[in-house]
């Protein structure tokens, strides 16, 4: 699979850039090719049961393009792959490029936190140990979120970073039962990790108990962000209040 810009087409002070995305799969028939962007739904309930996922990816990425003006296809020949491309619009910048003063980074620093981080895919479990690690963290991976909260209550950790659909006991069922622990486990810092990016989401995420919210495909710097917001929130709340401060949950 390769993914590349394509092309710059420019017009006077707009410009649109192109991106492609190749593999050599199955290929997609193309009566099911309409179906692709719409939520929850899948070319083949089979592939569903086999390779997992909701339906909700391609949807979500046609509604971020959208909203950023551009456009998203597919054209695919079943047993010859498939291809995907975006557009997005682009300032045409002109003359040389403006000089910006250099920002001092006052981000919070965290030091060295004991991290665990609850996620099912191996590939998103390799992202996050070197993300962690590569920022000098240590890190504890689970599965699921039954591993999860048996580990919060068998280790110390800082943090919990918590995916939210695994299987066994998901992200929102976890996090209830770590808030019902006893005292400090019961406020330890959580933060959502999870690819619903859809309108409401991270409200559900807070209000099910969690302290923090970032979408995937995660970014080193945003995840590095929210982790230090989310401990100097907790490092400055009253740990006897924290439990009484945070949502109810069912």
């Amino acid at each position: 699979m390769s993914a590349h810009p394509t092309g710059l087409s420019l017009s006077e002070t707009r410009g649109v850039i192109r991106f492609e995305i190749n593999d050599t799969g199955i290929g997609i028939p193309e009566e099911a090719q309409d179906r692709l962007f719409k939520r929850f739904s899948q070319v083949d309930s089979s592939m569903t049961r086999r390779f997992g996922g909701a339906g909700l990816g391609l949807a979500i990425s046609k509604q971020l393009i959208k909203r950023m003006d551009g456009e998203i296809g597919c054209k695919s020949t079943p047993g010859a792959g498939s291809q995907f491309w975006f557009t997005l619009p682009v300032d045409v910048a002109k003359g040389p490029p403006a000089e910006v003063d250099e920002v001092a980074d006052d981000e919070p620093d965290v030091g060295a936190l004991r991290i665990l981080a609850a996620e099912d895919q191996p590939i998103n479990q390799q992202v996050l140990r070197a993300f962690l690690t590569g920022a000098g963290h240590e890190v504890t991976l689970v599965e699921d979120g039954a591993l999860a909260l048996a580990a919060v209550q068998q280790s110390d950790f800082d943090i919990v970073l918590m995916d939210i659909q695994m299987p066994n006991m998901d992200g929102f069922e976890a996090t209830r039962a770590i808030r019902t622990l006893a005292h400090p486990l019961c406020s330890l810092p959580i933060i959502a990790l999870t690819a619903n990016a859809m309108a409401g989401d991270k409200e559900r995420c807070l209000e099910s108990g969690m302290d923090g919210y970032v979408s995937k495909p995660i970014n080193a710097e945003d995840l590095q962000r929210e982790i230090a917001a989310v401990i100097a929130h907790a490092a400055n709340a009253d740990p006897r209040d924290a439990a009484h401060d945070r949502p109810a949950v069912a």
